[in-house]
């Protein structure tokens, strides 16, 4: 019942943000954040807490456990932690901790590329765009809206999910959530290049086509 209440509740309240994003609106402006910055709380976070309650396979707690610490040592990084609320999704995997089972050592190779794509992006952009967090002016709307440190958290949290699901055995449905969070992120950024924040064209690319690689792993 758990698991279900906190991912549907976080679900019914993150949902319009990237539906928003997608068929546009007023804040056209926001719509990359709106998107992208919605991938660790919807497929990374809400709906493997929510398979989790149906299926009990603790392994998709892995990738909500992951996402929840992305969220939150961003939240840290960019001193957003208690305006952002960056703590709320940790704290509510604590009651599942006792439900978690130690990961299956498996290497994937189809999933390799998109932790190495995943890295990549947090190292080269998620470092300035907390810094655009905590250096904005503070009436700037991205900033109030934590859109910086979102991007942040949603690239953070895919690197941290990618590389979890490359050493170890994944439900194919857990793969296929990280899989489809890379080529979403990709067709996003190549969709939106001109918004602010977006990744250069190479860079969409290359999350498309390393999710796409890691979702016909699948198929294996």
């Amino acid at each position: 019942m758990w698991c279900c209440g906190v991912s549907v509740v976080l679900f019914i309240a993150v949902i319009p943000y990237p539906i928003h994003g997608l068929i546009g609106g007023s804040d056209l402006l926001h719509r990359i954040h709106d998107t992208v910055g919605s991938i660790q709380y919807v497929p990374l976070w809400a709906v493997p807490v929510f398979v989790f309650a149906v299926k009990r396979k603790s392994e998709f707690l892995d990738v909500a456990l992951l996402a929840a610490i992305a969220v939150f040592a961003t939240g840290v990084w960019s001193h957003t932690l208690v305006a952002s609320a960056s703590w709320m999704q940790l704290a509510t995997m604590l009651p599942l901790v006792t439900v978690m089972k130690k990961p299956r050592f498996n290497f994937s190779i189809a999933m390799f590329p998109a932790a190495i794509v995943g890295w990549a992006t947090t190292f080269l952009f998620s470092s300035d765009l907390n810094s655009s967090q905590v250096l904005a002016d503070p009436q700037n709307s991205h900033a109030l809206r934590f859109h910086y440190s979102g991007m942040a958290a949603a690239y953070v949290a895919m690197a941290l999910c990618a590389t979890l699901a490359t050493v170890s055995k994944r439900d194919r449905l857990s793969a296929g959530l990280i899989a489809g969070s890379f080529i979403a992120t990709g067709l996003l950024n190549l969709s939106y290049a001109n918004y602010e924040s977006a990744l250069t064209t190479g860079w969409g690319y290359a999350f498309l086509a390393s999710g796409t690689v890691a979702l016909f792993g699948l198929r294996r």
